[in-house]
């Protein structure tokens, strides 16, 4: 208990995002430094940075692209197996398709970092992006995101050489990290 109160009192500050197989981004960890602007030229991906933060902060797999267009269609399955609008395809890859979501948070009293995630597979074009959520205490550098040149597939995904402790249930997820993130209230998630 006095742990979660400890906790609580802490800021966090986002460091950095590793962005796996989402959407254009087959494999970028941007920097994050104090306040932060994201500019670009329409199409450049601001709001599929955005969506990426949104969809582990929230846990919410059903709305996004609100920052450029509160009527935005984009889905879960878009962003992982990268939509595309040509004529006669509807999506840049085939196949069973791995990504991934990872926020690294500094929390400034310790002196620690976490990371909050999630490890999302699209078995094939009509089935549902299934997701599984984790926290870790550690960097980005130490997780295996990638198995040689290819994305992990969940049971490679490790932490440190150890497998990583999934959390399957979505509401699970975001209760751990909205603990983690020192005992947010519901009403930030509305925000966001």
């Amino acid at each position: 208990m006095q742990e979660e109160a400890t906790m609580e009192n802490q800021k966090k500050i986002l460091t950095r995002v590793q962005l796996i197989n989402w959407h254009y981004f087959e494999n970028e960890r941007i920097s994050l430094h104090g306040s932060t602007l994201i500019s670009g030229e329409n199409t450049a991906g601001k709001s599929t940075i955005l969506d990426a933060i949104q969809l582990v902060l929230t846990t919410n797999t059903r709305k996004f692209n609100t920052a450029a267009n509160e009527k935005g269609n984009r889905s879960l399955k878009g962003y992982v197996r990268c939509k595309i609008g040509n004529v006669g395809e509807t999506y840049l890859r085939k196949n069973a398709v791995p990504a991934n979501v990872a926020l690294e948070f500094y929390e400034e009293k310790g002196e620690r970092y976490f990371v909050i995630g999630v490890h999302m597979m699209s078995a094939d074009e009509e089935s549902a992006v299934q997701t599984r959520w984790y926290r870790e205490e550690c960097r980005l550098e130490d997780l295996s995101f990638m198995e040689g040149e290819r994305p992990a597939l969940a049971e490679e995904f490790k932490v440190k050489g150890k497998r990583i402790r999934f959390i399957d249930q979505k509401n699970a997820a975001r209760d751990q990290f909205k603990r983690r993130m020192g005992n947010l209230d519901d009403k930030f998630f509305d925000i966001i």
